[in-house]
């Protein structure tokens, strides 16, 4: 998880010469687009793991009160107006 975090935060705060020069932004010269799916799929297949662990964890009452807790109680809330899709529920544990 800290080398995701850490792999994440380097790529955030790197320079990427295709957003600099307009005529590069479709090339993907320094391997960035690359480097950032990679870790974007990385992330996502983390926090399936970590989300699916806690929806087992509360069929069994077993489950903590956290964060996590609190948006898959969103995700699954069906009676609110504006529905938190999965995505969603991965970014906002994120931020």
């Amino acid at each position: 998880v800290r080398k995701l975090v850490e792999e994440m935060c380097e790529l955030a705060g790197k320079g990427n010469v295709s957003e600099m020069i307009w005529f590069c932004k479709n090339l993907d010269l320094q391997g960035f687009g690359k480097r950032l799916k990679d870790v974007c799929d990385r992330y996502d297949t983390m926090m399936e793991k970590i989300m699916k662990e806690h929806k087992e964890a509360r069929k069994k009452k077993e489950l903590k009160d956290d964060g996590i807790k609190d948006v898959l109680d969103i995700y699954e809330d069906e009676n609110l107006e504006i529905k938190m899709t999965r995505k969603t529920s991965k970014a906002s544990l994120w931020g």
